[in-house]
C-alpha cells in the first residue's frame, strides 16, 4: 500500500526480459495523485483496459479469474467486477462455460463503422451550409436500416 492507501498492482515486467507469456504481463497503471483512493476493482479494471487497448492482450486471449487474482494480489471479487465492467465496455466477452476472453473486433465491422462515420461527417459538413431536406432524412433513414436490421 502507498501512503494514500492505494493498491497500484504488481510490478511490471517485460516478456522479452523474462521469457514469460505476453498474456501474463501486467503493467503498472499510472499512479493517481497522493490522497486519491482507488479500489482494487478499479485498479484491476484500469490495468486490464490498458493491456487490451495497447494490444498487449490480443483478441481471444483467455482471462482466467484465478490467475488474474494472483497476478494482482487480490481476491476473485475485484477481478470479477473488473471483467464485468470491461464486458460492458465491449472489451471482454464472457461465456458461461468458457469464462472471459478478450473481445474480438471484426475488421469488416470496423471498416463499415468508418465508412458510416465518413458519410455522417460529410453529411454534417453539408448541413452546416444548407438546411436539412427530406432527401437528407431519407438518406439517413436508409443508412440506419442498413446498420440496424429490422426486428
Amino acid at each position: 500500500m502507498t501512503e494514500a492507501g492505494d493498491r497500484v498492482g504488481p510490478a511490471s515486467h517485460h516478456p522479452s526480459e523474462t521469457g514469460d507469456d505476453p498474456s501474463a504481463t501486467v503493467r503498472q497503471p499510472v499512479l493517481r495523485p497522493q490522497g486519491t483512493y482507488i479500489s482494487k476493482s478499479d485498479m484491476v479494471t484500469d490495468v486490464l483496459r490498458d493491456l487490451i487497448t495497447d494490444g498487449q492482450l490480443s483478441p481471444g486471449t483467455p482471462l482466467r479469474q484465478r490467475n488474474l487474482a494472483e497476478q494482482f494480489d487480490v481476491s476473485n471479487t475485484p477481478v470479477r467486477e473488473a471483467l464485468r465492467r470491461l464486458e460492458s465496455e465491449g472489451l471482454v466477452v464472457t461465456d458461461v462455460h468458457r469464462g472471459a476472453t478478450v473481445a474480438r473486433t471484426e475488421s469488416e465491422e470496423l471498416e463499415e463503422n468508418y465508412r458510416i462515420l465518413a458519410a455522417l461527417e460529410a453529411l454534417a459538413g453539408s448541413l452546416a451550409v444548407a438546411k436539412i431536406t427530406d432527401d437528407d432524412i431519407a438518406d439517413i433513414e436508409a443508412l440506419n436500416r442498413e446498420v440496424v436490421p429490422a426486428g
